[in-house]
């Protein structure tokens, strides 16, 4: 299944997407992670401490997959999937790039997964925003040339980076998601992009696809703009 072209539709269809996405992500997951892990979905930052909790501001709500260990519900990882909202708005943006700098010098692993093209807040792209706050002199080359990113930030004695840019059209490819230093899991976004976007309506389909006008009951002919 190709990715499909997300910023040329209503953000709508995208949120409803989202959030089956994310779900079933977060079930994939209990299903590869190690026994004394476990992944669930939630809008509010984790609680690791008091100075990540206070980045989160009323309305912000990017759904996030958190992955705790079992033996202290401590955090381990984050997976964060990127909405419209987030990235067109600055401050949304800002607070969104603290939240994952924070996360990630705090020991916490990050996993950034964006469908979306740069924009005029983030010109390089939102992994390379954090980069940048993270490594301040760079290190590595973050600006991709395709529009869709997904980055992996492995935090140990020193941050790794790993980053993979597609474009729409390709097939989604499946990521690591660090638990330690130098162990992870493949997080798998493939399937469960794939099995999100098989759930939703047909008329939705149809629409995300350009083979049918939002608000309209034609069909448009094959080839139509």
């Amino acid at each position: 299944m190709p990715i499909h072209d997300w910023a040329r539709i209503d953000p709508c269809y995208f949120h409803s997407f989202h959030l089956a996405w994310v779900v079933r992500l977060s079930q994939a997951m209990n299903e590869v992670l190690p026994p004394d892990h476990y992944a669930m979905v939630a809008e509010a930052l984790p609680r690791v401490n008091r100075e990540l909790e206070e980045m989160q501001q009323p309305g912000y709500k990017q759904r996030t997959v958190t992955v705790r260990h079992t033996s202290d519900d401590r955090t381990v990882a984050l997976v964060e999937m990127l909405s419209p909202g987030t990235k067109d708005w600055v401050e949304s943006l800002r607070q969104f790039v603290g939240k994952s700098v924070g996360a990630i010098r705090l020991g916490i692993h990050v996993v950034i997964v964006d469908l979306f093209p740069p924009g005029q807040h983030d010109p390089a792209g939102v992994s390379s925003l954090v980069w940048k706050e993270v490594h301040p002199t760079p290190t590595q080359q973050t600006r991709e040339e395709k529009p869709v990113v997904l980055a992996s930030f492995a935090v140990g004695d020193t941050t790794d980076l790993y980053i993979k840019s597609l474009s729409v059209g390709d097939s989604m490819e499946d990521m690591p998601l660090f638990l330690t230093g130098d162990e992870y899991v493949m997080l798998p976004l493939r399937s469960t992009y794939e099995s999100a976007y098989d759930a939703m309506p047909t008329i939705v389909q149809n629409i995300i696809e350009g083979r049918r006008n939002a608000g309209s009951n034609e069909h448009l002919p094959p080839g139509a703009p």
